[in-house]
């Protein structure tokens, strides 16, 4: 035997009790305790412990967003044609990019499927702005033939938008499906509520201040049924956290899983805005969120 061979053998002997003639690790070679590289063993081990627990983050959060209910084509291809060109002309010929003010279309797609999957006798929201979300709740409700017109709140179609929300309604004609109302949240929602109107699922992307939010958000709950859904655009606002916060805490509701648009984003966004909005929404809204999208139900009895 080679003398050098030989004293590698002895001392490789000496430190496990055993001679390895493969020059490899006892971890490479599938044994537990190896004593000659101690070192390289604890580091095989770390690695795998820190990959076993991202594995089950990733799989907690997969199980946290189940899947909504499929969209009919019909409804999908609404939506994809209404993206297919982000660049929308209200009646001055004035130019209105949907990449810039609207949800995305992930966004719209996750708003139509919680429309679908509620099937709401009434359904209303605030902020028509360009149509995005309207058209696909009015789409939802056509499909599903659903009796009574969407509302939509918005005092600033006309002066601010020129149309162009309702000029996109009528091109995907879908104007008979929405009734458009040029009032404020503030004044249109509590007359409702005099009147006896009732709603189950409501879209609320108007003001972004924390006093118009937490309103919208107030007076929504008075005309939402048991039972309802209410869902915020923009919910890594802090206005919208305000208004989120007051639902879940001293209304009860219950935050919605949605579809994680990304399972890295997800548990990127929650880090970020651990900080930002406070361990209680990093906890228990944002790893809920799709996009900037927040749903919540109201309970069925209070």
């Amino acid at each position: 035997m080679d003398r050098g061979r030989s004293d590698n053998f002895e001392r490789r002997e000496n430190r496990t009790g055993r001679g390895d003639w493969s020059g490899k690790c006892s971890y490479e070679a599938g044994r537990i305790g190896c004593n000659s590289c101690r070192q390289s063993c604890e580091t095989h081990t770390d690695a795998r412990r820190i990959g076993s627990r991202i594995l089950e983050l990733v799989n907690r959060l997969n199980t946290l967003h189940p899947k909504l209910p499929t969209l009919p084509e019909e409804l999908r291809s609404i939506i994809r044609r209404f993206y297919s060109n982000p660049i929308k002309v209200d009646k001055n010929q004035e130019h209105h990019d949907l990449r810039k003010t609207s949800l995305t279309e992930s966004e719209t797609v996750v708003l139509a499927q919680l429309a679908y999957q509620t099937s709401p006798a009434g359904s209303l929201e605030i902020g028509l702005a360009l149509a995005a979300s309207c058209i696909s709740i009015a789409a939802v409700r056509k499909h599903l033939e659903l009796a009574n017109e969407h509302v939509a709140l918005d005092p600033f179609q006309e002066t601010l938008s020129g149309s162009v929300g309702l000029l996109e309604i009528e091109r995907e004609g879908l104007k008979k499906y929405v009734r458009w109302v040029p009032e404020r949240s503030e004044d249109y929602l509590p007359g409702a509520r005099a009147r006896g109107e009732t709603y189950d699922f409501v879209f609320i992307d108007g003001g972004h201040g924390i006093g118009q939010v937490v309103a919208d958000a107030f007076l929504s709950d008075r005309v939402l049924n048991a039972g309802g859904v209410i869902v915020f655009h923009d919910g890594l606002l802090f206005s919208t956290l305000a208004a989120i916060k007051y639902l879940v805490q001293e209304c009860e509701y219950v935050p919605i899983n949605l579809p994680s648009d990304s399972t890295i984003k997800s548990m990127l966004r929650r880090g970020k805005y651990l900080v930002k909005l406070g361990p209680w929404y990093a906890a228990h809204v944002v790893p809920k969120m799709h996009g900037s999208l927040v749903a919540l139900r109201k309970p069925l009895s209070n």
